[in-house]
């Protein structure tokens, strides 16, 4: 249904699409023709949108990638623009704005709703965020990072929230391959890992 809305948009601005698929899959398996820009719609998760940028951008190279979500509050736009897309679009907006991000992402710009420019800033954790995540890619568990770093649980629970919204990430799981992923993480550059009883002389971080 939001894809024949966003065909159908596009078609009435002059912008009609030359091949239509059901999947990111269908759609490289048939552009025979050159393929300059795609729109992704329709319901997937963060992670699935992100697989399918990369799939698009190593199989048909050059292509720019306009994201249209139903998802609340913006999320997965961090995760798509780190990925390479380059619009994304709310699909309650889809007739105000489809067009317009298109024709922008097509000139070379990117477009994203105003209230999300703050996902496109750079990633910013705090050295507490940076330090609790890397031992949360060791492997440590809540409990083992309160005890070894002096801290209430739900002290670190509350980083992990508060890092976990940053990265756009749902898990511990996510948060860790995001990381350690060699093509696409973020790196391990990104952590902070002084030793797990603490910064040198032995005083705990505060909090």
């Amino acid at each position: 249904m939001v894809g024949r809305r966003v065909a159908q948009d596009l078609s009435e601005h002059g912008l009609a699409p030359i091949v239509q698929a059901a999947s990111a899959e269908q759609l490289v398996a048939a552009s025979a023709a050159s393929v300059d820009l795609v729109v992704l719609a329709g319901p997937a998760s963060s992670s699935q949108r992100a697989s399918d940028i990369r799939l698009l951008r190593e199989r048909l190279p050059g292509v720019e990638t306009v994201v249209v979500s139903s998802a609340p509050g913006g999320r997965g736009v961090r995760k798509a623009l780190r990925m390479g897309a380059a619009g994304f679009v709310f699909e309650s907006d889809l007739a105000t704005t489809l067009a317009i991000t298109v024709r922008a992402v097509a000139a070379g710009q990117v477009a994203i709703p105003r209230q999300l420019v703050h996902h496109a800033d750079k990633l910013a954790l705090s050295p507490r965020e940076k330090q609790i995540l890397g031992m949360v890619v060791l492997g440590f568990q809540n409990q083992e990072i309160a005890a070894k770093l002096h801290l209430a649980e739900t002290t670190v629970k509350g980083h992990l929230s508060s890092t976990f919204k940053k990265l756009d990430v749902g898990s511990r799981k996510e948060a860790s391959a995001l990381v350690l992923d060699h093509r696409e993480g973020l790196g391990p550059g990104i952590l902070s890992m002084p030793g797990t009883e603490g910064p040198p002389g032995g005083a705990p971080l505060r909090p």
